[in-house]
């Protein structure tokens, strides 16, 4: 498992292997992050050992940027760690577990899909050590990592910032390489305030979610688009447009973009950023 260097203190893995995000590390110069635990505990283990090797210190802590399968999964590796997530993002994890991430379900999911049970053979679902509200303050000896759950891709979801080195890690609120798809609690607009924070921050590196490393012109291609969803959004709700008219003015008022699984899942992110719109105003 070949490590990207960002520099010298900051590891990371655009190939993390199947089915799992992106995952980072930083050597603070006190303590040793881990961003990510990647889908599996396998995945994780293998990224730890490289890690650990790399930086001749053992991990102290990781964060979870939020509860999805491919950025969480891997966490069991590092329950001899300090494992810090949103508590809002948590509150999501505790009704998975009484839903889909039931033992039953999983158990299901597994026999279903032969290389989710390869990969999650061993799986224990494992809850953080540490939560934290809306902002955290990781400080070593030589640099910060500043966390702050503004929500976005999800409602809680956590994104940092080194200023010392000048990265961000953007996770899901900024992918490079496939469309910003939500979940049912996304929110349009702390999305757009994330990436506001990210312009604010003026990093050199920004770390994605899933894909190659960008910089601040895609931070600048985001915001474009999401002006454009946006004014979409408004006018849907405004001019009570029809659900099955959606479709259509997604083709002709929002640019092409990222590439999306399909349609429908373009379609379902924009259903879902109405609704949560919504119910803000």
């Amino acid at each position: 498992m070949p490590l990207q260097k960002i520099t010298d203190t900051i590891l990371f893995d655009d190939n993390p292997g199947p089915m799992s995000a992106n995952s980072c590390a930083v050597d603070l110069g006190e303590y040793v992050v881990v961003i990510d635990t990647t889908f599996s505990p396998q995945t994780a283990e293998l990224y730890r050992n490289e890690v650990e090797k790399v930086f001749k210190r053992r991990v102290d802590a990781v964060l979870i940027t939020h509860h999805h399968a491919d950025h969480f999964f891997g966490a069991q590796t590092y329950m001899d760690c300090n494992l810090l997530m949103s508590t809002t993002e948590v509150d999501h994890i505790k009704k998975l577990l009484k839903t889909r991430w039931s033992k039953e379900n999983l158990e299901r999911y597994k026999q279903n899909d032969p290389l989710a049970q390869g990969l999650l053979s061993d799986l224990e679902i494992m809850l953080p050590h540490e939560t934290f509200n809306i902002e955290k303050l990781v400080e070593g000896t030589n640099q910060r990592l500043i966390i702050n759950a503004i929500g976005g891709h999800s409602s809680g979801i956590a994104i940092a910032y080194i200023p010392e080195s000048e990265v961000i890690i953007a996770t899901d609120n900024l992918m490079t390489n496939r469309f910003p798809w939500g979940d049912s609690s996304s929110s349009l607009q702390d999305w757009i305030t994330s990436l506001e924070y990210m312009k604010q921050w003026n990093a050199e590196v920004i770390i994605p979610g899933h894909g190659k490393s960008a910089d601040m012109e895609m931070v600048d291609r985001y915001l474009a688009f999401f002006s454009a969803a946006e004014d979409v959004v408004k006018r849907v709700i405004q001019e009570h447009v029809k659900m099955e008219d959606l479709q259509n003015i997604i083709k002709r008022d929002v640019p092409e973009f990222l590439p999306a699984k399909d349609f429908m899942e373009i379609e379902k992110t924009f259903q879902i950023w109405i609704k949560n719109y919504n119910e803000r105003r």
